[in-house]
């Protein structure tokens, strides 16, 4: 297993607002590609992913399940970045 945090600055780490959903918008954006992410986290550290890839794994799914993880935080981070603060 493995887990990443998302946070609204790079600098500061800085957390998104909880009405933001970001682990939840992760974890959707995931299954629309047919990963599966676990949603985990709570304050201060509440946009969590978790990883729990098969103990056998082909290289190509390595690659399918970084490549979905990357495109889901970029379009959850970038809808709660456009939706403003507090929103969701």
């Amino acid at each position: 297993m493995d887990s990443c945090s998302a946070s609204s600055d790079r600098d500061t780490l800085e957390a998104f607002p909880p009405e933001a959903r970001v682990t939840q918008h992760v974890v959707g954006a995931g299954l629309a590609e047919g990963v599966f992410f676990y949603p985990g986290g709570s304050a201060p550290a509440q946009d969590c992913v978790v990883l729990g890839p098969p103990f056998i794994i082909e290289r190509a799914e390595i690659e399918l399940i970084g490549k979905a993880l990357e495109r889901a935080i970029s379009a959850a981070v970038e809808r709660a970045q456009s939706a403003g603060p507090g929103a969701g």
